[in-house]
C-alpha cells in the first residue's frame, strides 16, 4: 500500500495532539548512514524516577526520512513511535543509558501499527513478537 507520508502523519495528528507541530524532512540517502529515519526530540522537564529507570517528556520537532526507501511506510511509523513515547534511561553499573526501544515504545509502536492497519495504510495485522521480529529485519 503506498499513501503520500504526510497523509499518513495526518491521520496521526488526530489522535496524538503532541505531533501537532511535527513535520517531516525527505533527504537523499547518505553513503555514511544506516539510519533511514530518525525522530528529532526536545527534552521537556525534569526527570521522573521509576526505581532503575527514568524519563522524561519530549516534544518531536521532526521525523527525518530518506527518499527511495523501499519500507517508508513502516519507517514512518516507527519514527511516529519515538515521537509519541517518553524519552526512558536505565541504570547500568552506575551510568543512566538511553533505552530507545523500551517496552512502552513496542507498545506504542503497536498501537501505532495496529491504527495503519485500521486505516488500510498497511494490509497485514501484526502482534508484538511480528511487530518486534519485523523491527529487526
Amino acid at each position: 500500500m503506498n499513501m503520500n507520508v504526510n497523509k499518513i502523519l495526518n491521520i496521526y495528528k488526530k489522535k496524538y495532539p503532541e505531533l501537532n507541530k511535527l513535520h517531516i524532512k525527505i533527504v537523499p540517502l547518505n553513503n555514511d548512514s544506516t539510519c533511514v529515519g530518525k525522530c528529532e526530540l526536545t527534552l521537556i522537564g525534569e526527570f521522573i524516577n521509576i526505581g532503575k529507570m527514568r524519563y522524561r517528556h519530549v516534544i518531536p520537532d521532526f521525523i527525518q526520512l530518506t527518499e527511495n526507501d523501499k519500507d517508508i511506510t513502516f519507517t514512518l511509523l516507527h519514527e511516529i513511535s519515538h515521537a509519541i513515547t517518553p524519552y526512558y534511561e536505565r541504570k547500568v553499573k552506575d551510568q543512566w543509558i538511553c533505552m530507545d526501544h523500551s517496552d512502552k515504545f513496542y507498545k506504542n509502536y503497536l498501537d501505532v501499527v495496529k491504527i495503519a492497519f485500521f486505516n488500510k495504510i498497511i494490509d497485514k495485522e501484526y502482534d508484538m513478537k511480528a511487530l518486534k521480529i519485523r523491527d529487526k529485519n
